[in-house]
């Protein structure tokens, strides 16, 4: 599960990393300051983690998202976060520039589309020790 602690926005990943849904922390005082029957549109957070999520096993920046938005999210059933790989056709030979397409479906209708894109720093580490 990919947990973000500053944003409280949390993707529950299922068997492919293409998919996952998106969960929200009502509780949040900013994010939900009022009573509402949706997500509001502030939890893009969603369109960075999937990023980030479909860029794995590299790190990176997101400099770049276009996104754009059809209805709301309502909490009363599930909103399912999509990713495809896109190909960069301004790729430079190294291929550091991932774009990413994101779709968050309802009840199998568009709430958002978004087009978010990594600049890859690194690769991840597979495996990380701590000392005794």
């Amino acid at each position: 599960m990919c947990r973000d602690r500053f944003h409280h926005v949390v993707l529950s990943p299922t068997s492919s990393l293409r998919r996952a849904q998106l969960r929200t922390g009502i509780n949040h005082p900013i994010l939900f300051d009022h009573p509402v029957d949706h997500a509001p549109g502030m939890l893009l957070e969603a369109v960075r983690q999937a990023a980030y999520a479909s860029a794995f096993p590299r790190r990176g920046v997101l400099p770049d998202m276009e996104m754009r938005f059809f209805r709301y999210a309502g909490l009363n059933s599930p909103c399912w976060i999509e990713t495809t790989a896109l190909p960069d056709l301004t790729a430079s030979p190294d291929r550091r520039r991932l774009p990413v397409r994101v779709v968050a479906r309802q009840n199998g209708e568009d709430v958002f589309t978004a087009t978010a894109t990594i600049t890859a720093t690194a690769a991840a580490p597979l495996h990380t020790s701590v000392a005794p």
